[in-house]
């Protein structure tokens, strides 16, 4: 699933094999992700970064790839973003972060995969190979992309758009800070 053209032009692809994969739940959380992208302005640079990634052959590879670099560190946040307004349209944590593992690893529906048991055994955001390939990558590595929709779950403005009582929560600016850290790639 992705978002792309412009502002004035949007254009939500979706493949309907990944739809047809996708419980009712997964598809409102992937919706709600990519529409995101529309509503926080994204359109422009993922777009830009889509075509860099795909259409590079035209250029000499090491020309481009400065700028897919800054934009692949772009989109890593903006994808962070856009999981916080996937939590904020399906308002369920557990579902969300299913949803999001399943997507995000390619799993399909009906099979032996327990996104619930992969939460339950997240590896250290921190650890693994996999924090390495992320400075290619216009996505987060699961463990951090998990940890930090997490974080964004115990904040005191989550809170308040459950109507609970946001007291003994972390501000959005404390849960930023926190995520800043926990994305950064070096």
């Amino acid at each position: 699933m992705r978002i792309l053209g412009t502002d004035d032009a949007p254009h939500l692809i979706v493949n309907l094999e990944l739809a047809e994969k996708l419980d009712d739940t997964e598809l409102v959380a992937a919706i709600a992700h990519e529409l995101a992208h529309l509503q926080n302005g994204h359109l422009l640079y993922t777009t830009a970064l889509h075509y860099l990634n795909h259409s590079a052959v035209f250029f000499v590879r090491w020309i481009v790839q400065p700028a897919i670099m800054t934009l692949q560190a772009w989109s890593r946040r903006a994808e962070v973003t856009c999981d916080r307004a996937s939590l904020l349209a399906v308002r369920d944590l557990d579902k969300t972060l299913a949803a999001m593992v399943r997507l995000e690893l390619g799993v399909e529906k009906g099979s032996s995969f327990d996104p619930a048991e992969y939460l339950r055994t997240v590896p250290d955001p921190k650890k693994g190979i996999g924090r390495y390939a992320e400075l290619f990558r216009s996505h987060p590595y699961v463990p951090k992309r998990v940890a930090a929709l997490k974080l964004f779950a115990a904040s005191e403005l989550y809170a308040r758009v459950l109507g609970q009582d946001p007291t003994g929560h972390p501000s959005l600016a404390e849960v930023d800070k926190q995520v800043a850290d926990l994305i950064s790639v070096i």
